[in-house]
């Protein structure tokens, strides 16, 4: 799994499982993602992503693929080497690279949407809804 602080996302990637038929997958925030090691990288393939959601800013169709090789290229330094594949947007696959640093002291926070602390009434005015206690 990976941990998104910002409104808790969870992306579950599995592991040594096959890829279902497109047709078979709920399109969603994150898609399907299957994956399994090869040597000391992790191969991880991620179908059915929402039209609706820009994958590093790239519009996409619903046949886009996108596979993802992430290794340690030093004990604190993770590489994330992305490839998207979709015939009916781009003309070549696009591949590109995000590198990560460890930070040991960053810990993930709860995410708290607070946006329900407010009460509007009927004239549009708002005021700061109190729990009871």
């Amino acid at each position: 799994m990976v941990l998104a602080e910002f409104l808790t996302q969870t992306r579950r990637i599995y592991l040594n499982e096959k890829m279902p038929a497109l047709e078979d997958i709920s399109p969603g925030y994150n898609g399907y993602s299957v994956g399994h090691w090869q040597g000391d990288t992790l191969v991880v393939q991620t179908m059915g992503v929402r039209g609706d959601v820009r994958f590093v800013d790239i519009p996409h169709s619903p046949q886009m693929k996108v596979t993802e090789r992430l290794r340690l290229t030093a004990p604190d330094l993770l590489e994330n080497q992305l490839t998207i594949e979709d015939p009916a947007i781009l003309a070549k696959p696009y591949t590109f690279t995000f590198g990560y640093k460890r930070n040991p002291e960053y810990r993930i926070l709860e995410y708290i949407c607070d946006n329900n602390r407010y009460s509007v009434d009927a004239q549009g005015g708002t005021s700061l809804r109190v729990s009871p206690k």
